[in-house]
């Protein structure tokens, strides 16, 4: 098979599961916008953190030049942990499909947190630089966890040692095409965000 015939053929199968994939987005979007209102919150009126202005500007400087000695490995060890985090998340869905489905709910949770912390005490316009990885990222997590869910309703269904067999001959093609390559573009824009 050729590389773009294992692309349509990912492609083909979201598709077919586009109910589960709405689902597990609509469950991200859901937990972000709910935790973005709980933090916004609890945030206290001129609780802008104390920034010393210089103090801030050497901390910059000082991460700036250690991640450009260090930017490939840097990009590496992103890289890395978050395919991690994305390989536990499929073969978990076997456990009912919850733990993909709280892991998306915990990732919504905590970047929501994260970005509203950054918007409250650095303003908005610096954290667009980070919007970009955010939203790669998002979408590959969550793509593997439609992944890990999808492998649970294999087993629901008649002939279930066929059906999970085919499940995760068609996981592993989608994580090869779609979600590696994601997660990939996702650690080098991070790493960029860093040095900006």
């Amino acid at each position: 098979m050729k590389l773009k015939e294992y692309y349509k053929e990912s492609f083909d199968i979201l598709k077919n599961k586009k109910i589960l994939v709405l689902v597990m987005f609509s469950i991200y979007i859901l937990a972000f916008v709910s935790s973005a209102a709980y933090h916004i919150s609890k945030i206290q009126p001129n609780e802008k953190e104390a920034i010393n202005p210089e103090k801030e500007k050497l901390k910059q400087e000082a991460i700036k030049e250690y991640i450009k000695i260090r930017i490939f490995q840097e990009s590496l060890d992103i890289f890395t942990h978050n395919t991690l985090a994305s390989l536990i998340r499929i073969p978990t869905g076997l456990l009912l499909g919850a733990p993909p489905t709280y892991s998306v709910i915990l990732s919504a949770y905590t970047t929501s947190g994260w970005l509203i912390k950054k918007v409250s005490s650095k303003g908005f316009l610096p954290i667009l630089r980070y919007l970009p990885h955010v939203i790669i990222e998002a979408i590959a997590l969550t793509l593997s966890s439609v992944l890990g869910v999808m492998w649970f309703l294999s087993l629901l269904k008649k002939d279930r040692a066929k059906r999970l067999k085919q499940t995760i001959k068609n996981s592993i093609i989608i994580f090869l095409t779609i979600i590696l390559p994601l997660l990939l573009l996702s650690s080098i824009l991070e790493t960029v965000s860093l040095l900006i």
